[in-house]
């Protein structure tokens, strides 16, 4: 049954106005400030419904789509017109689908999932991180695959639980685990061990190149492609060299040196609390507190009074 937008029940109407969400790629263009090879997240679940749903998704680019199933998912799947699955899938499954076919899905059942999309700009770039070369053509990973590597799994859990935290937090982070996941995935499919070889530490100059761009840009947005950019490496080969220089993530070197500023600001105590956070990157004070009391033991307020 193809369901009719204007006719069927609203319950049925608001599951397939979801729908793109999901299943159009996300609008990368200048306006956006979404460079094209960056990795992004969805979250889509249907509502209850009294009979089975036939959604059809038509083919779009030569992307991939990682799915993390929160629910049970029960339904029949077919892949450009070719039958595949019927059946169940336990929730905290994964799913990879070529964005380049054409889908049908019939759901028994309303279901709740978590997408990480990854254009075709950022699987050139992990072939080229895995392989040490370009490829020669596009890349495409295996269609309706479902992946079992633990690691793939812990990383895309590290994405779910981080769905709500705020944007400040998000940009560097979400890069990071989509690099990591779309590398791991490419060798996988490859045969390969993830990760180059041979990871050494950052150039003396490019390492402070980006520290310096660091410090004088904490208050705005940070994306791990910009301190790559600074580098003059690509994103992955930078967060691995990044490390072996600091001993830390790209991100959490960000969030070291957001609290440095902020307990600067704090000693000045006519600055209030909400707008230091904002000062410093941050875009809610919950987001501040929660990452600052990680990092130095206590909350911002408690570490200004025992100052005074």
């Amino acid at each position: 049954m193809k369901i009719n937008r204007e006719t069927a029940p609203a319950d049925m109407r608001n599951m397939v106005q979801a729908g793109p969400r999901w299943r159009i790629p996300p609008d990368t263009s200048s306006a956006t400030g979404i460079p094209a090879e960056q990795s992004a997240t969805t979250s889509w679940s249907t509502l209850r419904f009294e009979k089975a749903s036939d959604v059809r998704i038509e083919a779009t680019d030569l992307a991939a789509n990682l799915f993390y199933l929160r629910t049970p998912v029960t339904g029949e799947f077919w892949v450009d017109g070719r039958h595949v699955f019927t059946g169940r899938k336990p929730p905290q499954s994964l799913l990879v689908t070529n964005a380049a076919k054409s889908k049908r899905v019939v759901l028994h059942d309303p279901v709740s999932v978590f997408r990480l999309y990854l254009p075709q700009a950022l699987l050139q770039e992990s072939y080229e991180h895995v392989v040490r070369h370009a490829p020669s053509t596009e890349m495409v990973l295996p269609d309706y695959e479902y992946p079992t590597d633990t690691t793939v799994q812990r990383l895309v859990q590290a994405l779910v639980s981080a769905e709500h935290c705020d944007q400040g937090f998000g940009r560097v982070f979400l890069d990071s685990i989509g690099l990591a996941i779309a590398s791991r995935l490419t060798a996988n499919h490859l045969g390969l061990q993830c990760g180059p070889r041979g990871k050494g530490a950052l150039a003396t100059w490019r390492l402070n190149r980006v520290t310096d761009y660091v410090e004088a840009a904490l208050d705005t947005p940070i994306a791990l492609r910009d301190m790559a950019t600074e580098a003059g490496l690509t994103r992955m080969h930078f967060a691995a060299q990044f490390r072996a220089s600091t001993g830390l993530s790209p991100h959490e070197y960000l969030l070291r040196r957001r609290i440095a500023r902020a307990q600067k600001l704090l000693l000045d105590p006519d600055l209030p609390i909400a707008g230091i956070a904002l000062d410093v990157g941050f875009q809610t004070q919950a987001h501040f507190t929660v990452v600052f009391k990680k990092i130095v033991g206590e909350t911002p307020g408690r570490w200004r009074k025992h100052l005074s």
